[in-house]
């Protein structure tokens, strides 16, 4: 059976979830990827930044679980 959950405690879900995603973009694109692919090619960047976004998706759902959870992970 379907649980139902508040509004105002889904929104603040909702808003963790994204602002973890933001911090997880923002942290790859402005401190990781810049010094890595500053002397590549156009396609190598693309394949840098491909596998660099990959990568953050891939953590995605348990970093956002720690958060709900309550709980921390250093491993970002």
């Amino acid at each position: 059976m379907a649980k139902y959950v508040k509004r105002i405690d889904a929104n603040r879900q909702i808003e963790m979830a994204n602002a973890i995603v933001r911090r997880e973009l923002r942290k790859a694109m402005e401190f990781e990827l810049p010094p890595r692919v500053q002397m590549m090619k156009t396609s190598e960047i693309r394949k840098v930044m491909v596998a660099k976004y990959d990568e953050i998706v891939s953590h995605l759902p348990g970093l956002i679980l720690n958060a709900l959870n309550g709980t921390s992970s250093n491993e970002s």
